[in-house]
Order: C-alpha cells, then structure tokens, then sequence
C-alpha cells in the first residue's frame, strides 16, 4: 500500500470539501470543444438537409471536435429504447456540451394508453425521458414541448397530440425538473412556435437600406407538414438557440456566432426568403 499517495489523496478531497463554491469549476459555462447533438427529425434536418449538427458545425469559431450527430427520425416508434441508446452513444464521445432540442418531443407525443389517462401516461413516460438526461453531467440545452396542433395527420395524427391539459402538464414538469440544474436550459419551442404562427419571426430589413423588414411567413418556415422547418426555418430557429444559449449560461459561450441572414447567404438561399 501507497501511505503517502492514500494520504495525499486524503488531504485533496479534504480541500476540495472545504474550497468555497466561487472557486470551484462553473456549472454554467458551456464549452464547445465536443459538443453533441440528439434528438428526432428536427435535430437530424428532416427533408431539408440542414441537421442542427451542420449549423453549429458552422456557428462554432473555435477549434472542435465534428459535432456528433445522433438523431432518428423514427423516434416516435420507440422513444424509450431510442432514447436511451442516443444517451449511451452521447456518453462514449464524451461531450462538453448536448444540443437536444426535439429529443423530450415523443417522450411527450405520441400514442398512450387511454385506460391509465392520457395525462398519466405522458408524464410517466416524460419521466423516463428525464432520467436518461440526468445521465449527462455536462450543460444541455433541451426544448419545451410545443403545440403542433394543425400539423398534416399523414404526419401525426390527432390522437399523438397531447391535450391542452396534457401540453402544459409536460411543459410544468420539465420546468419543474430544470430548476436547480443550472446546466440546462430549456428553450421555448412552444413560444416559438405560437410566435412563428402569429407572424412574430421577422426577416431583417437588408444592410442596404433597400427594403423594410418582413414577417417570416408559415410557408418560408415550415415544410408542407407543419411540424418540420424548412431550410430558412432551421436556419432561423438555429439563430434563436444562439441566442437563448448566451442569454442563458453565466460564461457567455464565446466562440458562438450565428447570424441568420449571413447564414442564409453563405449558404444560397436568399431566393427562398423572396417566396
């Protein structure tokens, strides 16, 4: 036995006991050497070919990792077992930081079972959800659960849909789970959604000065379906992470920059915006 390695280990885990909160590594920083991303058909760019792993490959102006893209778009057909091999998977690459916005969404959605109550059921399996992101120990960004309602049913039908009792329940509980964990932060996708249906989102007026700003309409938005952005929607919605992202942690995420309309142009799409 190794008395002065057991006695010096000893006295460390005896400062560190005592080292006052201040100086102890931040909770709330977010760094972006290896981040990942996990989730369903959002994450993984569903028929638009911008997954949230591409965008933020681009937004990150520091050295990285490539940004683990772990998503299925067949989510809705297992969450739970989906779930927990994405977590499984996130945990080998080792990340600083996990992107998961849409990953909570069939924990939430979906078909239950009526004989135990739909606002049961929901919230059961929103806590098996839970559980598998309370395995990462790194900060997380994860959606809240929107109202899809109007969505196309040959996407999802209206009995996947959570109730309005059922919507707010899942909204509370995830809420309720996020407070004290100063590493998540959970973005307002129902907001965001409302927002874009109401004519919230706007496409700033051009650097020029010739033109004003716009709304940015349903149908530069989002795909026929009503449940999966477009290009210029993901891009804008990525912009709105950001965002959310710098307003959050108590570190500013530095190295993390995304503009929406230079986005939008350095990847071609400004035609779309004209629709």
């Amino acid at each position: 036995m190794n008395t002065r390695y057991d006695f010096g280990r000893a006295v460390l885990l005896a400062l560190l006991m005592v080292l006052p909160v201040s100086t102890l590594p931040s909770q709330t920083g977010a760094s972006l050497s290896r981040v990942a991303t996990i989730g369903a058909s959002l994450t993984g760019g569903f028929c638009n070919g911008l997954p949230i792993a591409r965008l933020f490959d681009s937004a990150i102006k520091v050295e990285h990792t490539r940004i683990l893209r772990c998503f299925s778009s067949l989510f809705f057909k297992m969450p739970i077992s989906t779930g927990r091999t994405q977590i499984d998977r996130c945990l080998r690459h080792e990340p600083t930081l996990v992107i998961a916005v849409d990953f909570l969404f069939w924990y939430g959605y979906g078909y239950v079972s009526m004989n135990r109550g739909e606002l049961d059921s929901r919230l059961a399996r929103l806590e098996q959800g839970l559980a598998q992101l309370d395995r990462l120990g790194c900060p997380v960004v994860v959606g809240d659960f929107p109202d899809m309602t109007g969505a196309h049913r040959w996407m999802i039908s209206k009995s996947q849909i959570p109730g309005p009792a059922a919507l707010n329940a899942l909204n509370q509980r995830l809420r309720q789970w996020a407070r004290g964990r100063n590493h998540v932060l959970v973005v307002p996708l129902g907001a965001w959604v409302r927002g874009l249906k109401s004519g919230a989102w706007k496409i700033p007026a051009p650097a020029d000065g010739k033109g004003e700003e716009k709304v940015l309409t349903m149908e530069v938005a989002m795909q026929w379906d009503r449940l999966h952005p477009t290009k210029i929607g993901a891009v804008f919605l990525a912009e709105k992470l950001v965002k959310a992202m710098h307003a959050h942690f108590e570190k500013k995420v530095c190295g993390l920059e995304l503009d929406a309309m230079e986005m939008i142009k350095a990847l071609g799409l400004e035609d779309l915006l004209r629709q």
